[in-house]
């Protein structure tokens, strides 16, 4: 029982980690893109 648990928790923290790399390279492309168009005006 509670080895499942903890297979439950690895898997949701893993879910959480990828969650966050995703937001951050998506934020950071944002940037990028922001500059970009700042210097083309």
């Amino acid at each position: 029982m509670s080895r499942k648990f903890k297979c439950k928790d690895f898997v949701k923290e893993r879910s959480f980690s990828r969650m966050k790399k995703l937001s951050i390279e998506y934020y950071l492309q944002e940037i990028k893109e922001r500059k970009w168009q700042t210097l083309v005006r």
